[in-house]
């Protein structure tokens, strides 16, 4: 009887040992419990700069202030897509594949994009996925467009372009358009609050965010007086909070990329995710410019180009011209009196000459910048100077190999 009494004693005190840990185990659950409820509600979204400042105003108050300081623009009706006007690289694949088309400095050199590529990318990145709200939830989410050329190459009306197709609110925030404008100390982050704000409104549909001469933006200084850099800041802030479902696109220009700072570009990059060069035109497009624009001056009036007129002459003399230099030569010399003397005295070549020769000519300064541009935007420069580093390495990095050697046998 006392060895029974015994052993249910002992059976008893086990129990009680195992219902002290499983307390001990649900105390350490409940501490498990508490952690992750407080890490839960300590993560929340940071509040954007102008919140505060434009926290009481109503959509319809934004866009009446963003009105009257004329940030909201109308665009012109006659810009379309299409309306950049040249052709095909037909020469494209053989440049692509000859290797022996370099710089000065033996490196290859890539090839520039036809006016057909630019269309179907402005197309591809803008057009489509702001009018259509299944495009943008399948294609890519592209936030930000960089287009960069020569002055006249088209790149403020591919922007409109982009606008009309759509039916877009289109809001100037080129610095040109902000000088003198919200001067107050909070105004850079109350005037980008109420521009996203405008924009992202689905009542009001796709909106275009228009900036000209980036380059003003990116100046290297922190405080930029009443310059366009003290925006950028609450530029880069706001751009990097638009959202896919939201149709936004911020469509950047500038025909002097070279002048901003490369501390800049890793803010430049933040702000534009694509980046598109609009170059001059080649020997096809500037022979389609000169045919098409002629030929839309002289049609109203019933009149048209002698059969001996050769267009290639023009077309191989205007090389290194802009395509909008090409269009103001054309129409300052097909001027009303001179079609209207059509009869008496039929066109020449050499007549479009003297305006051609007032436009500027910037290929030869410019052309090497916009490939470097080219280069450093795209890390096509960074590739190559560790590319040069890799091959001098291996040429005279003995001691490199060696320390690798002695790293493997102690392993």
């Amino acid at each position: 009887m006392q060895a029974a009494a015994a052993k249910e004693k002992g059976k008893k005190g086990k129990k009680g040992k195992k219902g002290k840990k499983g307390k001990k185990k649900g105390k350490k659950g409940k501490k498990g419990k508490g952690k992750k409820g407080k890490k839960g509600k300590g993560k929340k979204g940071k509040a954007l700069p102008g919140e505060k400042l434009c926290g009481s105003m109503e959509l319809e108050q934004m866009l009446s202030i963003l009105v009257e300081n004329r940030i909201v623009n109308q665009t012109n009706p006659r810009a379309h897509i299409a309306s950049l006007r040249g052709d095909f690289n037909y020469l494209g694949t053989v440049y692509q594949s000859n290797s022996n088309i370099r710089d000065l400095y033996g490196n290859w050199v890539p090839q520039d994009p036809s006016e057909a590529q630019i269309r179907q990318n402005v197309t591809e990145y803008c057009v489509l996925p702001l009018g259509s709200a299944f495009v943008r939830s399948k294609a890519p989410f592209v936030k930000s467009l960089l287009l960069y050329g020569p002055k006249g190459s088209g790149k403020t009306m591919l922007a409109q372009a982009v606008a009309n197709h759509t039916g877009a609110v289109f809001l100037n925030l080129s610095p040109a358009n902000l000088e003198g404008k919200f001067p107050e100390k909070n105004g850079p982050a109350k005037l980008m609050h109420m521009a996203f704000a405008v924009a992202r409104a689905p009542q009001l549909g796709p909106a275009v965010i228009y900036l000209d001469e980036v380059e003003k933006y990116f100046t290297g200084k922190k405080k930029g007086g009443d310059g366009a850099a003290r925006f950028k800041k609450d530029l880069v802030t706001y751009t990097n909070s638009l959202k896919p479902e939201e149709h936004v696109v911020l469509i950047g220009c500038t025909n002097q990329p070279w002048n901003i700072p490369d501390g800049e570009l890793k803010d430049l990059r933040n702000v534009f995710e694509k980046h598109l060069y609009i170059p001059f035109a080649s020997y096809a497009s500037r022979v389609m410019l000169w045919k098409q624009s002629i030929a839309a001056l002289l049609e109203p009036t019933g009149h048209d180009l002698p059969d001996e007129f050769d267009i290639s002459t023009l077309a191989q003399i205007s090389e290194g011209y802009s395509a909008g230099s090409i269009l103001h030569a054309a129409k300052r010399t097909l001027n009303t009196r001179r079609i209207e003397r059509a009869d008496k005295r039929p066109f020449s070549e050499s007549e479009f000459l003297s305006a051609l020769s007032r436009c500027p000519r910037t290929y030869d300064d410019d052309n090497v910048k916009f490939r470097n541009f080219t280069a450093t935007v795209t890390g096509l420069k960074l590739r190559r100077d560790k590319l040069k580093a890799a091959l001098a390495g291996d040429d005279g990095g003995d001691g490199k190999g060696k320390k690798g050697k002695g790293k493997k046998k102690k392993k």
